[in-house]
Order: C-alpha cells, then sequence, then structure tokens
C-alpha cells in the first residue's frame, strides 16, 4: 500500500502535525470541570450565609402564627363568655357533659369486645347437603 502524502503515519513526529483527538478534548473537559467545582463552591458558599437567614425567617414566621392563632382563640372565648346569655351557657355544659359521658361509654363497651365477632355461615359447617332436585318445603 502507498502512503498519501497528507496522512500522518505513525513514524511521523513533526511539531506541524495535528494532536490527536483525545488531546484536544483534554483542555476542553478540564475547563468544564473546573466550571463545575467552582459553580459548586460557590453555590455551597451561598447556602451557607442563606441559611442564618432561613432560620430566623421559620422562627419569625412560627412566632407569628402562634401569637394569631392563640390571639384569635383567646379573643374570641372572651367575646364568648361575656356575651352568652347565662341559658346558652348552662346548655353547652350540659351538652358537654352528656357527650363526655356517651364517649366514655362508647370507649368502655369497646374495650370488653375480646374476640372478633365470627359470621354465622362461617361458624356453622353444613350438616347436610340436599341430593334430589326437589325445593325445600315442596312435598
Amino acid at each position: 500500500m502507498s502512503e498519501l502524502p497528507n496522512e500522518p503515519t505513525a513514524h511521523d513526529s513533526g511539531p506541524n502535525e495535528p494532536k490527536p483527538a483525545a488531546e484536544l478534548r483534554t483542555p476542553i473537559f478540564d475547563a468544564v470541570v473546573t466550571a463545575v467545582r467552582k459553580g459548586a463552591e460557590h453555590a455551597r458558599k451561598e447556602a451557607e450565609e442563606a441559611m442564618p437567614r432561613l432560620k430566623a425567617a421559620a422562627q419569625d414566621a412560627a412566632y407569628w402564627t402562634a401569637y394569631g392563632v392563640v390571639f384569635a382563640g383567646v379573643f374570641q372565648w372572651t367575646l364568648v363568655k361575656t356575651f352568652t346569655p347565662e341559658v346558652v351557657k348552662k346548655g353547652c355544659r350540659d351538652g358537654v357533659k352528656a357527650g363526655r359521658d356517651a364517649a366514655e361509654k362508647w370507649v368502655e363497651q369497646m374495650s370488653h369486645r375480646h374476640e372478633p365477632v365470627t359470621p354465622p355461615l362461617l361458624a356453622a359447617p353444613a350438616t347436610s347437603v340436599a341430593t334430589d332436585s326437589t325445593p325445600p318445603g315442596a312435598v
């Protein structure tokens, strides 16, 4: 086989020869890896700086949520307690007592049930099988 003049051969090693593709990719790959590392480091630093601010914001949100819930509850309770007629208050007290008694009775009944109820079809086996074609009750 004859060698073409423009093709590089294994024995050519001159300075003007084109570099193999693997050597060309190395600087590009290194640049991408360096960029990713710098980006990750920058993101880590930003996250570390943001954490105290996020923690403070979460604490403020928790505080104001608790404050608002308790304020609303106490405010409404005070208004209801102050402006509700005595007859309605007595009805509420009696309803609370009756509801508590009914719930306690139900819980006590449920706690005395130790065994699950077995359906009657599964409890008693069939004693006989009809062999003739006459319907039951027919004479």
